[in-house]
């Protein structure tokens, strides 16, 4: 029996410095990159977990003016895993979460807004809305 395919990630946490807005390749695609601290407490003690976070396209532009330092956010996306030679030619890996949606939650970070800014990078209309369907 095969695993299935999955690969999905929700995590919490706070920007750690300003998010960094870069633009790839020929067609200058819109890349925003930062990390967040996740804290994690166990047997009385705090364990901080450091996660690089990279969005790309419309939502990247939007949230490099929306998101700073310390800004707490909610981040919906994949694992994605990439391996490199150092300068000292020592083969390294690295983890980081391509985002799908990221929920900004500090609502004095939302662009002015009286509610946190969200951001959803899924194309396809899915995932329908039934809210309008509510008997009550």
């Amino acid at each position: 029996m095969k695993a299935l395919p999955l690969n999905t990630v929700i995590i919490s946490g706070n920007l750690t410095d300003d998010p960094k807005l870069y633009h790839v390749g020929e067609k200058k695609l819109p890349k925003l990159s930062f990390v967040i601290a996740n804290n994690l407490y166990f047997n009385k003690k705090e364990h901080t977990s450091y996660i690089e976070i990279t969005i790309w396209n419309d939502n990247a532009t939007k949230l490099s003016t929306q998101l700073k330092k310390g800004s707490a956010v909610v981040v919906d996306g994949r694992l994605q895993t990439s391996s490199f030679t150092d300068s000292k030619g020592v083969r390294r890996k690295n983890v980081q979460i391509s985002a799908n949606r990221i929920f900004n939650l500090s609502w004095s970070d939302a662009g002015g807004s009286d509610a946190p800014a969200s951001t959803d990078n899924d194309s396809d209309d899915s995932d329908p809305d039934y809210t309008d369907d509510i008997p009550f």
